[in-house]
């Protein structure tokens, strides 16, 4: 099971992305369920080029290989990017 903190980054995520239905970038977020995994892209709306393709962060819990210590980093940065191109928040990620 994913801890506290990871869900808390992927539950931020999904509701950032859902708020970009119009604004100038698309967010993909997938969740891997069999191998408890989490991926974001970004790409500029109606385009096919992505200006963010993260590194899978695999979520703690899955068969005691993987932990917070590798999926917090991946985590986080996945969120930087977000907030990076939500128009809510500026290029550093502050909220406006």
């Amino acid at each position: 099971m994913a801890t506290e903190k990871e869900k808390a980054i992927v539950a931020q995520l999904y509701s950032m992305a859902m708020e970009m239905v119009n604004d100038d970038y698309t967010v993909c977020i997938d969740y891997h369920g069999f191998v408890h995994a989490v991926d974001v892209r970004i790409s500029p709306k109606n385009s096919g080029e992505w200006v963010y393709y993260s590194d899978t962060a695999y979520l703690s819990g899955r068969s005691n290989t993987w932990t917070e210590k590798t999926s917090l980093p991946l985590l986080n940065e996945m969120l930087a990017q977000v907030k990076a191109h939500h128009k809510s928040f500026d290029a550093d990620g502050v909220k406006l």
